[in-house]
């Protein structure tokens, strides 16, 4: 039964939307965030003032679906492939802000760069960079232990930071938004 949860929760195939590990193109990146917007939509409808007062189920499903969006920025190589193709258009530069997954695909040269190498990183939870790091998943160019940027203190950490805050306060004034009408 655990070994059948945990494979729900961490198998792409089978999660929804919940995660975006494991997407191996453009095709299952963008199915897996139109779920997850539609997700987080129907809980800014829902959510109501006195539910973010305590906390409620709402604010709580809220918090996990952000966490998702975050996560996609620091697990996939979003930034990697907006970053070159930044640096192509401008004389190597290093761009300063990164836009967010919808923004970037309003950029016609950039949406296509997205269609034909867009991925995020494969995770697995019992053969990875913490229990086994010199293990060949660990290794792997796709894998979350060599895709991730979760270290803010390197430049393209800096930016997934930046991105996934930018999408988050865009998600947070839908929600001010709405309880504001």
């Amino acid at each position: 039964m655990i070994m059948k949860t945990l494979r729900y929760f961490y198998h792409p195939n089978l999660t929804p939307y919940a995660y975006f590990d494991g997407r191996q193109n453009f095709s299952q990146i963008q199915s897996t965030w139109n779920q997850l917007n539609a997700k987080i939509n129907g809980i800014i409808a829902d959510i109501g003032s006195v539910n973010i007062k305590i906390g409620g189920y709402d604010v709580v499903a809220l918090g996990k679906e952000l966490h998702t969006v975050a996560d996609f920025y620091a697990h996939s190589n979003y930034v990697d492939l907006y970053v070159g193709y930044y640096k192509s258009n401008n004389n190597g530069n290093m761009p300063t802000t990164i836009p967010t997954y919808e923004e970037g695909l309003q950029d016609a040269g950039f949406k296509e760069i997205l269609k034909s190498n867009l991925r995020t990183g494969d995770f697995n939870l019992f053969d990875n960079e913490k229990t086994n790091p010199n293990g060949a998943r660990a290794q792997s160019p796709t894998s979350h232990n060599k895709m991730n940027k979760d270290n803010i203190n390197t430049p393209l950490g800096k930016l997934a930071k930046n991105v996934a805050i930018k999408h988050t306060t865009q998600i947070f004034n839908q929600l001010k938004n709405k309880l504001d009408d």
